[in-house]
């Protein structure tokens, strides 16, 4: 097919990344060997067009009923397109589980794998494990009870090892409080590893994921619950002498995410505080998603290390945020509600108070560039509550911008500029040229 037009002639030498939409008809039962041939024209082609790609991504069509014999043929398809590269995307694999007899034995040497389901496949553990020697970079869906352990030891029990493994990545791990989280003593599969991202509950009993790597991890992200706080705690993974090339954290405290086991926010600051006095920690980042937020405004210099945070849920009011900014001094991004316009409902009334606080206090937050305001569809935004993030804008000399997720970033900046020109914000007017609304 790709012999004849369009595609004749063409050639993409550029293309780092291809993605394929795998559909075998039943028909290549009747002439196997027409099939195989074309399979390997095929590739060949392939490379011929694209001869320096590097990753191949891998959508088959799951809706087809296909036939007993076609994974034989899947199988030579991608095991000679993967010799072609050393990156493997796996998208919907649970189509490939429709395929009879898909062994992928013959795709080695990949140096990342990434595929997206929690159906339990032992073609994609034992392609994992086979690859383990190779990979660099792993990202997988991984259920407690099952593909999670797989990456840890093999069927017979023997631990596996990932000596290159630099990048490694967990999603969407379900839960299951009835069964216990399994424990892996001895193993030390993650030697090297650089960035970690455990963007679920977190699967394993112990600290396997941690171990060996106290010297090479730069970038930690997860999902902070209460047992895994104190599963890290009793193995003491985060010492003061440990993690000395740690660069960046991000936290998530997520009562959907965790409902059982919901950190509550002392846990969540308590965590990525201890983590964040390194010195080498750059960027802090933690995010609140549940009803347990009643610690703000938080005593001066407790969580002092926090840079970025985000409280999706939480309308603040533009007290409470002085208060944050302050408590934080190297804050320099926040995401929260759209300021309350509180009980003050009196232009007047509310002039007079920015101005004898917020005003009054000039400067504060020098670290404090941006604030991302969570609105909604249905949201009003008023004078007032405008004239509280002006106000704002005013005492942090360094806040230049606030998003928004519906409210239009024109629209609002028009609005601003007629609060800007009040008699309350005149002797600011230049601080104030500078602000933006953005989308």
């Amino acid at each position: 097919m790709l012999s004849r037009e369009p595609y004749e002639g063409c050639a993409f030498p550029v293309v780092r990344r291809v993605t394929f939409g795998i559909v075998l008809g039943n028909n290549i039962r009747a002439k196997p060997s027409v099939a195989a041939a074309n399979i390997a024209a095929f590739v060949q082609r392939v490379n011929e067009m694209a001869p320096k790609v590097k990753c191949f991504i891998l959508s088959p069509e799951s809706s087809r009923v296909y036939s007993h014999s076609t994974g034989h043929y899947l199988d030579d398809l991608v095991t000679q397109l993967f010799q072609l590269v050393k990156q493997a995307v796996f998208e919907r694999p649970e189509a490939f589980l429709s395929f009879q007899e898909l062994k992928l034995d013959g795709v080695c040497n990949l140096a990342s794998i990434r595929h997206s389901t929690q159906y339990r496949s032992n073609v994609f553990e034992l392609l994992i494990r086979r690859n383990a020697s190779t990979l660099e970079s792993l990202d997988i869906v991984a259920t407690i009870t099952e593909n999670a352990p797989s990456i840890i030891q093999d069927a017979s029990g023997a631990s596996v090892s990932y000596p290159r493994l630099n990048t490694l990545c967990l999603r969407h791990c379900a839960t299951d409080s009835d069964v216990p989280l399994p424990v892996f003593k001895n193993a030390v599969p993650f030697p090297i590893l650089r960035c970690l991202s455990v963007l679920c509950a977190y699967p394993f009993g112990d600290d396997v994921l941690f171990r060996g790597n106290s010297a090479t991890l730069e970038r930690l992200t997860m999902v902070l619950e209460t047992p895994t706080a104190v599963m890290l705690r009793r193995h003491r993974v985060f010492t003061a002498e440990s993690h000395q090339r740690l660069q960046r954290v991000d936290v998530r405290c997520s009562e959907d995410l965790v409902p059982d086991t919901f950190t509550t926010a002392a846990e969540a600051l308590q965590f990525i505080s201890g983590i964040g006095r390194r010195a080498s920690v750059r960027e802090t980042n933690l995010e609140m998603v549940g009803p347990d937020l009643e610690w703000i405004p938080m005593s001066v210099g407790n969580y002092a290390c926090v840079q970025v945070l985000t409280l999706p849920c939480v309308k603040l009011s533009i007290w409470g945020t002085i208060e944050l900014i302050k408590s934080l001094p190297l804050l320099a991004d926040l995401g929260s509600m759209l300021p309350d316009a509180g009980p003050l409902r009196c232009s007047s009334a509310v002039d007079s108070l920015l101005e004898h606080t917020i005003l009054a206090q000039c400067p504060m937050g020098l670290r404090f560039r941006r604030w991302r305001l969570f609105d909604s569809e249905d949201e009003i935004v008023t004078e007032n509550s405008l004239k509280r993030v002006l106000a704002l804008a005013v005492a942090c000399p360094n806040f230049w911008c606030a998003t928004t997720q519906f409210t239009k970033g024109e629209q609002l900046s028009q609005m601003a500029e007629r609060v800007a020109a009040l008699e309350l914000f005149k002797p600011h007017a230049l601080r104030l040229q500078r602000f933006r609304f953005l989308n």
